[in-house]
């Protein structure tokens, strides 16, 4: 079998695959809106003639590089490329702004390059067992995990708990808008059509990071401070393994996340970044150009990539929307997923493995290669710059479903987080809110309906994931007294 693995990736037909694959993904990551499942989608009719280790390990390059790609510009620019690299801004963008662009193009490169190897781990090693174990999530597992999430609000304010609350509550005030999951009765719509399936994702992050930054850089007097770019890559490179705890949790917690079907590669960025924050002895430093704030986001959401194939494979269940489009390329080979896949066709499936590492590495070289032409980009003037960002987010708003609606979602959005950032309201809790709200209704509703409340503390994963939620919100203030109850008695 190891000669037919052999001879799957190493020939030149699949290395060409693997390299322009791996170019066009980093080119479609690093332009707003588009990401990792307009890349597959745009692929997968080119996979049909195509053999199915070859069709495959497009698909897995395109996806690794496109996740990884959008922490570029999110990196220089302050724009998500993709969904996946939201939390990158908050570190990312701050460190170019202090002239660090290339150490934090070399965190972010390390860091997507080890979450990528980690998910592909678990891939190979873990999937028949992780597989199980995700069938054992049901609604009540799903509402504790966006409880989590919302639980993190605290924690990502950064001090102004306040302001922080505000944020979280328009976030989920925007994520209920559309059709109530129950009732089926739209609400929050104002009698607009588009609105009744709620607010697309894609243009609000587009407008909230993108547009939003584009009108800050058009008053700003400056981009880069002094005009010069400090340090390098390789910096950032080994900054990263200053940092192993966090990698390999991030990591770790990408993967697993995952694997389970329906949280998807934002909900493991944000969680991935704010997990940093809360067990970090300096929380106070992140979103000012710290580089756990980095390397956490980017390990994380490269990881779920492996994660999500997981379920795909062993059991015909997609773990992500991206991962749904591996699944029709299986069952367009004639792939049958399952244990039939690891026994039948063995070496499709570790040929597959093999070239996904080799796309991993690929994209390791290309990023480094072209990290210094990309950091030229935080030299220019704002004038040229805004309406190039400008222009590429409303490029990449239509982009994302043919609609004129979606720029005008993303106009707004830019307006909120201009208004945002100019009166200092943290944006982590807005997009925790905006992502997590649906998720956390539609399960809540579920459980009523099949088990009622008392399943939420009679099921042992959803009853461990409350103990977390309530630890994570009330921990801080529980220390707090104990600590004054002691000096008091001291």
């Amino acid at each position: 079998m190891l000669v037919e693995v052999f001879q799957n990736v190493f020939n030149v037909e699949t290395l060409i695959v693997a390299v322009v694959g791996c170019l066009i993904g980093i080119i479609i990551g690093i332009l707003p809106g588009e990401g990792p499942t307009i890349a597959l989608a745009l692929a997968l009719p080119f996979t049909y003639r195509m053999d199915s280790a070859t069709a495959l390990i497009l698909l897995g390059t395109l996806y690794g590089a496109a996740t990884y790609g959008g922490s570029i510009s999110a990196v220089l620019i302050g724009v998500p490329g993709t969904p996946g690299s939201v939390a990158t801004c908050y570190d990312g963008y701050s460190m170019t702004k202090q002239g660090k662009s290339a150490v934090a193009l070399g965190l972010a490169t390390m860091g997507s390059f080890f979450g990528s190897l980690v998910g592909l781990s678990f891939l190979v090693l873990f999937a028949p067992l992780l597989a199980k174990v995700t069938l054992l999530f049901g609604p009540q597992e799903y509402l504790m995990l966006a409880l989590l999430g919302l639980s993190l609000i605290v924690v990502s304010s950064k001090g102004s708990y306040k302001k922080g609350f505000i944020s979280g509550c328009i976030g989920l005030m925007l994520a209920y808008i559309g059709f109530d999951t129950l009732t089926g009765w739209a609400r929050f719509t104002f009698g607009v059509e588009f609105l009744q399936d709620g607010i697309p994702d894609v243009p609000f992050f587009i407008g909230v990071f993108g547009i939003s930054q584009a009108i800050l850089l058009a008053v700003e007097s400056e981009f880069a401070q002094k005009g010069e770019v400090k340090g390098s890559v390789w910096d950032g490179i080994k900054m990263t393994f200053k940092y192993p705890v966090t990698l390999i949790k991030s990591a770790v917690m990408g993967a697993l996340l995952g694997a389970t079907p329906a949280v998807g590669i934002t909900t493991a960025n944000l969680l991935a970044y704010n997990e940093t924050v809360r067990s970090s002895k300096h929380p106070e430093t992140f979103g000012k150009g710290d580089p756990e704030g980095v390397i956490a986001p980017q390990a994380a959401a490269c990881a779920v990539e492996g994660g999500a194939l997981i379920p795909s494979f062993a059991l015909g269940i997609p773990g992500s929307a991206a991962s749904a489009l591996f699944l029709s390329c299986l069952m367009t080979q004639g792939l049958k997923p399952g244990i039939e896949l690891f026994t039948g066709s063995a070496s499709v499936v570790y040929s597959v493995f093999v070239g996904l590492l080799l796309s991993y590495i690929l994209y390791l070289i290309m990023g480094l290669s072209l990290s210094k032409p990309f950091t030229l980009i935080t030299l220019m003037r704002n004038e040229y710059l805004a309406p190039i960002i400008i222009v590429l987010c409303v490029t990449g708003a239509y982009a994302y479903a043919s609609s004129f609606s979606d720029i005008g979602v993303a106009l707004v959005a830019g307006v909120l987080g201009y208004f945002m950032k100019s009166y200092k309201f943290p944006q982590v809790p807005l997009i925790l809110g905006f992502v997590l709200g649906s998720m956390m209704e539609q399960n809540f509703h579920r459980t009523l309906m099949i088990a009622g409340y008392s399943s939420f503390v009679t099921k042992p994963i959803s009853a461990f994931l409350l103990l977390i939620v309530l630890y994570a919100v009330f921990g801080s203030f529980i220390k707090t007294g104990i600590k004054k109850a002691v000096g008091k008695a001291v």
